[in-house]
């Protein structure tokens, strides 16, 4: 699907493309999206206290400086191992929750994205089945640069395409392995700092991977 996604629109076209897109190929990606365990949930801001926002970013920009790693347009890099017991104290559970109206586990793993330099990007795909059945994105910093056209992220879906740009201590929470989402081209001077986190549904239903909808040829 992610293949097939990008040979066709590309976050670096306009809301134009990404509309006809989705009209073009609604009943695809009804098929698909049908099979989300969460719908996107989208909150602008207080996900976490301001304390623990400001500690885990503390925490990124350490390990951005020290062990930081480009992958797929963004820059990456491995939380610390307190950001769990920040990330519980401040309720993390308690807050999926809330943001997704499911009940849900513990976040399993998770990542600092960093994307700082004009142009970088994501381009349109869906996430591996390995890393979890749901993400949540934390924003833990947004500097808006010189531009008033910013940097979102994007899903694309039956009923069009959805844009959210992130501001500090918003989230956003989806399936990946099911919405096809991207990052639009970052603005001059932009940065934008992420905590990605993968957690699983308590209820979530059953996925038979070896019947999955196909892309049309």
């Amino acid at each position: 699907w992610s293949y097939w996604i990008r040979d066709r629109v590309s976050v670096s076209d306009q809301a134009p493309q990404w509309s006809d897109f989705c009209k073009e190929y609604t009943e695809h990606l009804r098929s698909l999206r049908s099979l989300e365990r969460i719908r996107p949930r989208y909150q602008s801001s207080d996900f976490l206290d301001t304390d623990t926002l400001e500690k885990i970013y503390e925490d990124s920009d350490r390990a951005f400086r020290d062990h930081g790693w480009q992958h797929n347009g963004r820059w990456n890099a491995r939380l610390s191992d307190h950001v769990a017991d920040l990330l519980d104290s401040a309720g993390i559970v308690s807050e999926l929750k809330t943001l997704t109206q499911e009940t849900i586990e513990f976040p399993h793993g998770g990542t600092y994205i960093r994307y700082f330099n004009e142009g970088e990007r994501l381009n349109f795909h869906l996430d591996d089945f390995s890393y979890g059945e749901a993400n949540v994105l934390i924003c833990l910093d947004h500097f808006h640069g010189y531009s008033e056209k910013l940097s979102s992220t994007l899903f694309l879906g039956p009923s069009g395409y959805e844009s959210h740009t992130l501001e500090k201590g918003g989230a956003l929470a989806f399936d990946g392995c099911f919405t096809p989402h991207g990052r639009t081209p970052l603005a001059a001077g932009e940065t934008v700092t992420l905590l990605a986190l993968a957690f699983r549904p308590v209820s979530a239903k059953h996925i038979d991977t070896n019947n999955l909808p196909e892309p049309p040829c």
